[in-house]
Order: C-alpha cells, then structure tokens, then sequence
C-alpha cells in the first residue's frame, strides 16, 4: 500500500470493474487515506451497493476533507439500508468538524439537519474538536439555527479550552450580542467557560442580565425559558447573581412541567446551593414540581441527607412522601443514607414492616374477598407508573398482562414484600456517577460507549460508560416496600382488577391452515400430557430445581456442535418467568456453579454434541402435585421422529411405591426448536426466547394422590434429542374423578361401521376433532381431502375446504 501512488489510487476509484473500485476502497480504509470531495463523491453514487458501504468505511477512517463532508451529507439523505446508515453515521461522528461545515455551509434549515447539527455539536465536543469549534464560531451568523443547536449541545460538554482561545473568542463576541437571542443563548456557556481573562465580560454581564429577565417572563414561550436557564446555569461562575435569582423561581407559581424542568437544570448542576434551597422548597411545592424535587435530592447522598434532615426536624410530615418515596429512601444506593433512613423512620413509626409473612396472613381473608374492580382500576393509575397491564401503563417493570390468573395468596405476596422473588431482568443497579450522582435504576442495554438506564414512570437516560464511577446490583426490586399500608379493601380492590385484566384463554384447538408452520402428529395412543387453559390453572405453584440435572449451556450449541451457537434455544429472560400463565424458574448459565441451564437428554445423530448428553435423570419433588408443568416441548431434529414419535419417558415415583409413566412424542408435545412449529400436545410461549426460535409448555396430569418423590426423565436415544428449560409442580390434590363415559353407539353409527369393515380399502371423509389418525399407511398422518359438506371444518387444519380422512382401522377402533 505504501507504493500505490495517488494518480495509481484515483484511477483504481474510476476502474470499470466494480471490484477493482471496491478495492481500491478498502486500501484506503486500511491505509486511512483520505478521499477528495470528487472521489468522495463518485464512490457514494457508484452504482455498486457493495463500493457505496465501503467507501462509507474508508471516510469513516481518515480525515475528511470540507468538500468530502459535503459529499457525504447529500449522500446521507438518499441511503435507504441499515448498513449503509450505520456506517454513515460513523464516517460523520468520526469527522464531525468537516460534516459540520458542510452542513452549515449548505444552510438548510429543516428539522432535521437542526438535529443533525446538534448530533454533530456533541461529537465535537466528545472529541474536543476545538478547531471546528473556532470555525462554527466563525461561520454561525449565516445559519443561526443550526449554529444554536450545535453550540448548545457543546455548550453541555464544554472541552477544555486551547493554549490559545483568543481567536475562538473574538469569533463568540458578535455571537453573545446576536439579535437571535438562540444563537446568543448557546454561545453563553462556552464563551464563560474559556474567557479567563475577562475579554468578554462586558457582553456576558448584559447577555445574563437580559436572560435572567427572559427566564422570569411567564409570558414567554417555557421552552425558550428553560433553553435561557441552563444556558445562564452554565455560564453561573461568571455572575454570583445567577444562581440565587433562579432559585427564587422554584417557589414562585409557574406552571408545573416548567417548574419540573426548573428544577431538573438546577440538579444538573451539583451545587450546594441548589440542593439546599430544593430541599427548603420541598415541603411547600405542588406535587409535580415536589416529586421532581425529590427525584433531584435522592440524586446526591448529600442532598438526601438535608431531606432526611428536614423531616428529622419535623419541618414536614412523613405522610407528605408516597410508598414508593419512602421505600427509594430506606433502599438509597449510599448505604449509611439507607440505614439513616430505616431509622428515622421506625422511630416516626412509619416505613416498611420487615414481618411480611404474618402481614399477608393478617391480610388474606380480606383481600380474598370479592372486590371492586372499578376501584382496583382507579388505584393501579398508580401502580401504571412502572407496569403495564391491559395495554395501558409503562414498559419498566413486569408486564402484569395474565398475572391475574394467578393465586390472590400470590398476588398480595408480590405486592406487599416485592423484593422476595425479583427476576434477573429487573434487579437493581445502584450507579454513582463520577460527577457525585447517583441512580438506582434497571439496565436497559449498553454497549462499551453508553449505558442506557431506566427509571419509573418510562424515563430513560444514556450515560457515559466513561463518566461512571461504580455500579453493582442488588438484590432488591424498585418496587417500593410498605404498600401493605394501602390496606386490605384497597389491596383487594388492585388485585380485583388485576384478575378482570387477566386474559380468557379458551381451550386449544388445531391449528389454523394459515397459521405458523405445522408438524403432523404420529399415530399413537391416548396423549400422556394435556394443555391446560390459563383459566383452568389453580395454583400454587413450584418450580423445581434443575439446576443439578442440566446438561448444557444455551450461550453454546446445544445440538450439532458447541461452537454453533445459533443452534441453541436462545433465552431472552432468566429467573422467574411466566409462560402460558405458569411461573417457571429459569437458570442463567452465566451464574451458575457449572455453567449450564438448560436439560439436553441424548438424541441426535452420531458424532453429535447432544449425542454425548446424558440419557437419564431423577428431579427431586418432595410434594404432593395436580398437574407437572413442562417449559420444553422443542427438540434437536425434532421433525426426524420415528414409529410412535415418543422420545421421552417421564416416570414419577410416588411415596409408598407406586409409580405413573407419561410417554411423551415428537409430532405431539415436542417440535423442533429452529422455528415455531405447532404441534397438537403443547402451546407457543411468548417473549421466553428470541431470534424466532420455539419454546412450549405442557403439563403431564397426575394420577395418584401422595407425596411424588421423584421424578424420573429418559430419552429413547434416537434421532430426537428432547429439550427441557423448566419444570414447575401445581400443589394440590390430583384429579381422579373417572370421565364420563360417551354413551352407546347410535344404529346408523354401527351400520355405518359395518360398511367400512366390509369394505377396508376404501377411506371414507368425516369431520372429526380426533388428531391422530392412522390413515392407509400406519405410522403416517392421515391426508385432508376436499371437503363435501360445507357446514363442516376439518378438525386437522380447520379449513372449510377439507375435511380429516379417517381410515376403516380408525373409525373401528371407536367401537366399544
């Protein structure tokens, strides 16, 4: 690369083989060498896709040129791919400062180049570009708008000033006396920040003077307002007039979403001041400019003491902060605050009782109780703040969509001692920020750049990997401790409606003709396992530790070979989770002892990694049981089945010596795993895994009363290699109740019986909600042939244009 000469280079760009261009491209990529405007420009609209996204590559590597920049944005506004989008916007965020000027340059002022301008504004200020910022001072005056959106994001990450800001400052001064007070605004922060010297502090003292107005102006529009104070907020040390002249509107009557703004910019700030004159305010704000208050004193532990302190003194009362406020006080991320806090409050007799068994004791025979629905509904508005039920509320806690259907015994556990069960997903972090602030909020993603975190009420907030100080979790939910002060009428009231929310689950049926792709069942006998309806599940439930029989780690390939990891079931949620309206304990292979979570039985062709899995293992029970709830129901070539289809024998071993054997079959309860197939024995689980892949559940009814023991899972070692996430017991008494019997066969029944045994060879068509059917071949399923009667759908494929053929073998088979 070190000969290619430039004239060698250009013409490589202007080859008329596509991959000769192509390479070309990724010389320059490697070599970081930086296109001109006309090179930029001829490989962005070459008609190569595969020269277009590398030439995006190679701009995002090296310097760019002001013509090389333009290039780039007319090219940005034409690109329709997500590849080629990414890679666009990392060649801009790389050479911000020629995207910058281009863009000023071109002097579109639509909406969306201002948020480009602000994008770019960032990333000069991230890569302390403080040559680009010269030139956007230089160049702001023709395009105001896009100057003020730049300036300002800057403006919240000033870089540290050059050896020599004269230049950039001279370039400020006709800015900071701008008519457009926007563009006067932005340039505030950067111009207080480098003038060490007092060159501008005749025109900073008029501009504060003349913003500190304008923000007190209720006249003027709030958004504008709010632009002036964190501007004058910035810009504070040049003036001690500022900071005291904005906290005085924290308890002057404004609107109230101004006055949450307000106070959010004086919290950003970390002064002193600002959290003493908000915790003065506290006790006498409305409760939306309060609430924000609190939100910026919990922030700090130096400002959550002066809270503490406040109410110590009685300035306030504890009725004067929620359930939920209380419990963000008593579980603060500064552990000595935390503790403070316990103590005040069990001294004020308030706070969150730790004898959480015998509360829900007391409270259960009233809150079992019939309740008021429309009431329930009036007092979850609160609860909606965090969880979404019925389509309404935030996505920051559970989802509560069917968690009616469970126990209210359950229910009212998870209410009023929330931290006893909390699913991976939702632990809390506690984040100290190296600024001093401090969260304690869920992770929602992160990336080696930015950790984006979410906060009650659906607020998210990016911060900078590079800005935190510590984060560790903890093993308490966010849900806040003592609601069992609401009392049992309210309670009962919230779980009332919680239970009217719940979903009504009708009994399965065939699948669909349209629906996801179905596996046909084998012939075989009487189903060993049942689904059961959401509404027909009793309760109480416990899921079974697994954790001593699982046989391989789902980060891997569980199927072919390890190092495949797309051949895996890949888990999106860890912990307890509920599936088809049954709580199942989930492993995360990340946390436990072996580094395994999930149960792979031997199955699988030779030379296989399930292959070499184990082919037997015994769970331990311990209790009496309705019904065993399988999270499984997906298998390595789960289409490759044979005879009967049964790959799994789960034998249950009662207390005193008697046993049940369930024989479970490919084609029945278990599908392959790549993608959802149905198959009649079991049902899809929504949201368990991701990447599209199958996850079902069904239960195995139990038989014999008594403790079961054990419980004894074998795979047949074929083709089939069975899959097991989770298993989970419904406690109670089995149903043994005989079923009715279907009664004699009607005459036209039998004659028509007689018929087919006289005439074996010819299959006749009959509507029927049998499933397994022998058909002419056995050991294949029946066909759907067209249909004669249009009153009747086919139970196979429920379509009215087919009807199951039933073979003489089957029909008889129906004769008692």
């Amino acid at each position: 690369m070190g000969t290619l000469t430039p004239e060698e280079f250009d013409a490589a760009l202007h080859a008329a083989e596509s991959e000769v261009r192509k390479n070309a491209l990724l010389i320059a990529e490697s070599g970081h060498i930086a296109l001109t405007g006309a090179q930029a420009t001829a490989a962005l609209n070459d008609p190569d896709a595969r020269v277009r996204l590398t030439a995006l590559r190679a701009m995002s590597a090296a310097n760019l040129s002001a013509d090389a920049g333009a290039a780039l944005l007319a090219a940005q506004a034409k690109l329709d791919d997500p590849w080629s989008k990414a890679a666009a916007s990392a060649a801009a965020s790389s050479n911000p400062g020629a995207q910058l000027a281009a863009l000023l340059k071109r002097g579109d002022m639509s909406e969306q180049s201002v948020e480009t301008a602000r994008s770019l504004g960032a990333a000069v200020a991230e890569k302390a570009d403080t040559a680009a910022i010269l030139a956007l001072a230089e160049s702001a005056a023709p395009s105001p708008a896009l100057a003020a959106a730049a300036l300002s994001a800057i403006g919240q990450r000033i870089p540290a000033a050059p050896s020599d800001a004269a230049p950039t400052l001279a370039a400020l001064r006709p800015l900071l006396s701008s008519p457009e007070r926007a563009l006067a605004t932005a340039a505030l922060p950067l111009a207080a920040a480098w003038d060490k010297t007092g060159t501008l502090q005749p025109e900073i003292a008029k501009l504060t003077t003349s913003l500190v107005s304008f923000a007190a102006d209720a006249a003027a529009p709030a958004s504008e307002r709010i632009a002036a104070i964190r501007a004058l907020l910035a810009a504070r040390p040049a003036s001690p007039e500022i900071l005291p002249a904005l906290l005085a509107l924290v308890r002057q009557p404004q609107p109230d979403a101004f006055r949450r703004d307000l106070i959010a910019a004086l919290a950003a700030t970390g002064d002193a001041a600002a959290g003493r004159a908000l915790a003065d305010a506290f006790p006498g704000l409305p409760t939306v400019p309060r609430d924000a208050a609190f939100e910026a004193l919990v922030s700090r532990a130096a400002w959550t003491g002066l809270l503490l302190d406040a109410l110590d003194a009685k300035t306030f009362a504890p009725s004067l902060l929620s359930p939920t406020q209380t419990s963000r006080l008593t579980a603060h991320p500064d552990a000595p605050t935390a503790q403070r806090a316990k103590k005040l409050f069990a001294a004020l007799g308030t706070g969150a009782n730790p004898a959480k068994d015998d509360i829900i004791a007391k409270l259960l025979p009233a809150v079992e109780k019939p309740g008021n629905i429309a009431g329930g509904k009036a007092l979850f508005a609160t609860c909606a703040v965090c969880h979404k039920l019925a389509g309404e509320g935030q996505d920051f806690g559970p989802n509560l969509d069917g968690i009616g259907l469970h126990p209210v015994a359950e229910l009212l556990m998870h209410i009023v001692d929330p931290s006893r069960a909390v699913d991976d997903e939702h632990r809390t972090w506690n984040i100290a920020m190296k600024d001093g602030t401090q969260y304690s909020a869920l992770i929602g993603s992160e990336n080696d750049a930015v950790v984006k975190i979410k906060m009650p009420g659906g607020v998210t907030i990016d911060l900078k990997t590079a800005d935190i100080a510590t984060r560790a979790k903890v093993e308490n939910s966010l849900m806040p401790e003592g609601l069992e002060a609401l009392g049992a009428e309210a309670l009962r009231d919230i779980i009332a409606y919680i239970q009217s929310a719940a979903p009504k689950i009708a009994p399965p049926s065939v699948p669909a003709q349209r629906g996801p792709r179905a596996s046909a069942a084998p012939a075989a006998g009487p189903s060993d396992s049942v689904i059961v309806p959401a509404a027909q599940l009793h309760g109480p439930f416990r899921p079974l530790d697994l954790s001593a029989v699982v046989t391989a780690d789902t980060r891997q390939g569980l199927y072919t070979t390890a190092d495949r990891v797309k051949n895996t079931v890949p888990l999106a949620k860890f912990g307890r989770v509920d599936a088809n309206g049954v709580p199942f304990e989930i492993l995360d292979a990340s946390k436990s002892a072996g580094g395994k979570n999930i149960l792979v039985l031997k199955g699988g062709p030779e030379n296989s990694v399930s292959r070499t899995m184990a082919q037997r293992v015994e769970i331990p029970v311990g209790t009496a049981a309705s019904r065993l709830h399988f999270l499984s129901g997906v298998a390595g070539w789960g289409g490759a089945y044979e005879g009967d289809g049964t790959v799994l024998t789960a034998t249950l071993h009662f207390a005193g010596g008697a046993t049940q054997v369930a024989r479970l079959r490919a084609g029945q309860e278990f599908a392959d795993y790549i993608r959802r197939v149905e198959v009649p024995g079991s049902q899809f689980a929504a949201g368990i895994v991701s990447d599209g892949k199958n996850i079902r559940t069904f239960a195995i009814p139990v038989k014999e009363p008594g403790v079961i023991e054990k419980f004894v899972l074998e795979s047949t070692a074929g083709k089939v290699a069975p899959t097991i996430v989770a298993i989970t017991a419904e406690l109670g008494a089995p149903d043994t109740a005989p079923r009715p019997s279907r009664g004699p066969l009607a005459k036209s029944q039998i004659a028509r019986a007689a018929r087919l045994l006289r005439n074996p060879l010819q299959p006749t068509t009959r509507t029927t909600r049998t499933t397994r059917t022998t058909g002419a071949r056995p050991g294949r399923p029946a066909r759907c042939l067209p249909n004669r009667n249009p009153r009747t759908r086919c139970a196979c494929c429920s379509s009215a244009q087919a009807s199951r053929t039933i073979s003489p073998a089957t029909f008889s088979a129906r004769i008692p």
